[in-house]
C-alpha cells in the first residue's frame, strides 16, 4: 500500500459545541433576568409585605418570645438614588441571624407562631415564588416564556400541595420530637426518673440525623420543592419533598459551588436594577419638577413620593425574585444532572393534551377504500407507459380494438 502525499490528506475542522459542552453556563450565567422583570419584581414586592402582614398578625396573636424579623424595614432599607447604593442583602441576613438567636426561650406559643409563620409564607411565598421560577425554568431551559394564566392555574391547583410540602417536615420532625419530650417528662419524676430520662435520650443519639436532616431540608430545599411542583407534569408534595431531599444530599458541592456562583450574578443583577429604576424615576422627577416650575404643587407630592416608594421598594424585592430565580437555575442543573432529564423537558399542558390526542380508528370500509386507492394508483401507474408510448386503442383501428380486447 502507497502512502499518500501529506499534501493529499484531509484534516477535519473539530468545533466546539458550547451549548452542548458547558449546558449549565446558560442557565446559572442568566439567571438574573427572569428576577428583574416588571411583573415578577411586582409580585415578590407584594409576597414581601405580605409576609409582613403575616408577621404582624402571628405576634398579634401569639405573642411570641423571640425578635420575628421586620420585613417592612429590611425593604426600607434599600438603596437610594443620591444616598448611594446599599444592598439590602446584609439587612436580610441580619434580621434573620437575630430572629434565630433569639429563639433559646422555647415554649408553645414560640411553637405555635412558628407553625403560623411557615405555613402563612408556604402559601404565598409558595404561590409568588412558584409563578416566578416557573417562568424562570421555561425562560432559562426552553429559552421562551411560559403563558401567565397557564401558570396562575397551575400553581393554583397545586397550593395544598405547597402547604404539605412544609408540613411533611414539621409532621417528620415533631414525630422525632415527641419520644424526647417523653423522657422529658420522665426525667421530673425525681432522681431515678432523671437518670432514666438522661440515658434514654443518649441511646436516641442516632435520631439526630435525622432530625437535623429534616430541619436542613426544611430549610434548604422547600424552593427547590416548589420548582418541581411548577416543572413536573404530575408533580405533588411528596415529589416536590423527595426531588428537593435528593438533590441536595446528593450533589452539596455543587449546590455550594453554584449559590456562590449565583450570588455573584445577583449582586451584578441588583446593581444593573438599581441603576436603571432610580435613573429612569429620577429623570422623570426632575422633567416634571422643571415643567412645573421647579417646587410642585402640594397636590402631586403625594404621587411623586408614591413613585420614590416604588422606586426604593422595587430594588428592595429584587433579592426574592432573584432568590426564586436563582433556585430555578439551580433545579435545572441539579434535575439533568442527577436524573439526566433535558433543560427544556417542561410540564406544559399543551403539550400534553397533544400527546393525548385519539388516534383515528380504522373502520370496516377503511381497508376497500384503502385497496381501491391503490389499485386506482397501480392502474395509473400501469397504464402510464402506455400512454407513454401512444398506445390508443380507438385511435388504432379495429384489429388493435379486438387485440386489446382479447
Amino acid at each position: 500500500m502507497e502512502d499518500a502525499p501529506f499534501e493529499d490528506q484531509h484534516v477535519p475542522r473539530v468545533q466546539v459545541d458550547w451549548d452542548r459542552s458547558c449546558w449549565w453556563w446558560y442557565p446559572l450565567s442568566r439567571a438574573a433576568h427572569p428576577a428583574m422583570r416588571q411583573l415578577h419584581l411586582a409580585l415578590a414586592l407584594i409576597a414581601v409585605l405580605i409576609g409582613g402582614v403575616g408577621l404582624d398578625l402571628g405576634q398579634r396573636l401569639f405573642s411570641p418570645t423571640w425578635i420575628a424579623p421586620d420585613w417592612s424595614r429590611i425593604v426600607e432599607r434599600g438603596p437610594t438614588f443620591h444616598g448611594g447604593w446599599r444592598s439590602p442583602l446584609l439587612d436580610w441576613g441580619t434580621q434573620i441571624y437575630t430572629a434565630i438567636a433569639s429563639m433559646a426561650p422555647f415554649g408553645l406559643r414560640d411553637v405555635a407562631f412558628l407553625a403560623f409563620i411557615l405555613l402563612w409564607l408556604a402559601l404565598f411565598w409558595g404561590f409568588a415564588g412558584g409563578f416566578i421560577a416557573r417562568r424562570a425554568m421555561f425562560e432559562l431551559g426552553q429559552r421562551t416564556t411560559a403563558p401567565i394564566l397557564e401558570s396562575v392555574r397551575i400553581l393554583s391547583r397545586r397550593s395544598p400541595s405547597m402547604l404539605w410540602l412544609v408540613g411533611m417536615h414539621v409532621v417528620g420532625i415533631f414525630l422525632f420530637l415527641v419520644p424526647a419530650m417523653v423522657l422529658g417528662w420522665v426525667g421530673r419524676m425525681g432522681a431515678a426518673g432523671a437518670v432514666a430520662g438522661g440515658l434514654l435520650l443518649l441511646l436516641m443519639f442516632p435520631a439526630v440525623f435525622w432530625v437535623g436532616r429534616l430541619v436542613v431540608s426544611a430549610l434548604v430545599t422547600f424552593p427547590l420543592g416548589i420548582c418541581a411542583l411548577g416543572a413536573e407534569e404530575h408533580a405533588d408534595a411528596f415529589e416536590g419533598f423527595s426531588r428537593g431531599y435528593a438533590y441536595f444530599f446528593q450533589r452539596p458541592v455543587t449546590i455550594a459551588l453554584m449559590a456562590l456562583f449565583l450570588l455573584f450574578v445577583g449582586v451584578v443583577g441588583e446593581q444593573l436594577l438599581f441603576v436603571v429604576i432610580h435613573a429612569g424615576w429620577q429623570s422623570l422627577h426632575d422633567a416634571f419638577a422643571f415643567a412645573a416650575g421647579g417646587t410642585p404643587q402640594a397636590a402631586t407630592s403625594a404621587y411623586l413620593t408614591a413613585g420614590g416608594w416604588l422606586a426604593v421598594h422595587l430594588v428592595g424585592a429584587y433579592w426574592l425574585s432573584y432568590a426564586w430565580s436563582a433556585a430555578a437555575a439551580i433545579y435545572l442543573v441539579l434535575r439533568k444532572d442527577v436524573d439526566g432529564v433535558e433543560l427544556d423537558e417542561l410540564f406544559s399542558p399543551i403539550d400534553a393534551e397533544r400527546r393525548n390526542l385519539p388516534e383515528i380508528p380504522s373502520g370496516p370500509g377503511s381497508s376497500g377504500v384503502a385497496a381501491s386507492a391503490n389499485a386506482g394508483s397501480d392502474g395509473a401507474s400501469a397504464d402510464a407507459p402506455e400512454a407513454a408510448e401512444g398506445h390508443n386503442p380507438a385511435a388504432n383501428g379495429p384489429a388493435d380494438q379486438v387485440s386489446h380486447g382479447q
